[in-house]
């Protein structure tokens, strides 16, 4: 990941780094992906660059990606994925950078690619689909591992007895020790809800 963020915003995703180009315009990225501190990804199209810079952002799974990648998916389907909210982007010399949530069914259609139209690179993108392939397969992986364990954790908070670790569901020994030796001893709600957020985006 890129250390010197592309969009330093202020709102609750913070500030997103770029991770690939798709495609440029005079210097400038115009289909790239971005990521947060907790490694998800973002979608990110530049749709205006005349008098100021203009994007929106959609935060997708690495699936989409890789469908956009492989021309299964199109840039319009890519950009409205999922029914969260968008965030759209603005930056000029007056006003600086400005961020905001749009919600999905109010994007305007002016700043959406045409149905239908998939991503024609402007380089081979076959480097960076199988960083994404390992990356998709390590968390398929991990999420198999850490499932039955989230399931422990939250019954915890019912039922406060570290014996409940020995549950036939979790198997220990194949899930990340660095967040579970914090919660062998330990029953406190806060600390387990916390572990269980960890857990939830690390797959």
């Amino acid at each position: 990941m890129n250390n010197t963020p592309y969009f330093q915003t202020n709102l609750d995703v913070g500030n997103l780094y770029l991770s690939h180009v798709f495609n440029t315009f005079e210097d400038e990225a115009i289909i790239f992906v971005c990521t947060d501190q907790d490694d998800r990804y973002y979608f990110c199209i530049c749709y205006d660059l005349r008098d100021s810079l203009n994007w929106v952002v959609n935060q997708v799974p690495i699936n989409v990606i890789l469908n956009v990648i492989d021309n299964t998916m199109s840039l319009y389907d890519a950009i409205t994925y999922g029914e969260q909210d968008k965030i759209l982007c603005s930056y000029d010399y007056e006003n600086g950078e400005q961020y905001h949530y749009t919600p999905k069914q109010e994007l305007n259609d002016n700043i959406l690619p045409v149905k239908g139209v998939m991503l024609q690179p402007d380089s081979d993108l076959s480097s960076y689909e199988n960083i994404l392939e390992s990356k998709q397969t390590a968390a398929m992986r991990l999420s198999s591992m850490i499932t039955p364990c989230i399931r422990v954790f939250a019954s915890i908070l019912d039922y406060p007895d570290d014996d409940i670790f020995l549950s036939s569901e979790c198997d220990i020994s194949k899930c990340n020790p660095t967040y579970l030796s914090d919660f062998i001893n330990d029953t406190n709600d806060n600390d387990i809800c916390e572990g269980i957020y960890e857990f939830r985006y690390a797959a």
